[in-house]
């Protein structure tokens, strides 16, 4: 019967001392992937922004978007409802923990506020998305032909 009672004791302190191999080390930072943007004329005051954020570690949010591609780069939220959308600029945009979040037309959304070139289909422009945690993410949003509304867009 000790027998049996050493060796529980010795596999139980075998299997405490086995540490999980992300101890310690920082989740891994959000990653930003499928941005497009609408083309747009050199100075268009506003165009808008989207792409598929995946977030493999805790709740975290956008906080910041720089771009040498535009005067300024504001964070925005749609409500809609039956008598259409209603826009807000928002302080940040939030991620939850081990999910995808799609930025689009109806939900989230980032604005690129006077382009300082024209936004030509085909191309691309670039961006920094910053993160509530301190993570920097480098953005590609690559430009499309559609016009109009973005909700319009099939997107």
């Amino acid at each position: 019967m000790k027998l049996i009672y050493a060796a529980l004791a010795i596999g139980l302190c075998g299997c405490a001392s086995v540490a999980p191999v992300t101890q310690g080390q920082p989740p891994p930072p959000p990653r930003v992937d499928s941005g497009w943007i609408q083309a747009a004329p050199k100075g268009q005051f506003e165009t808008w922004g989207f792409a598929t954020i995946t977030n493999p570690g805790k709740a975290d949010s956008i906080v910041e978007v720089r771009s040498p591609d535009a005067a300024s780069v504001v964070l925005r939220a749609t409500t809609v409802t039956d008598a259409g959308r209603k826009v807000r600029t928002v302080v940040s945009i939030p991620v939850p923990a081990a999910s995808t979040l799609v930025l689009n037309a109806n939900t989230y959304f980032v604005a690129f506020i006077e382009a300082t070139h024209a936004f030509s289909p085909g191309q691309s422009i670039t961006a920094t998305m910053k993160f509530a945690s301190g993570a920097t993410v480098p953005v590609t949003f690559h430009i499309t032909a559609a016009e109009g509304d973005p909700a319009d867009a099939g997107r």
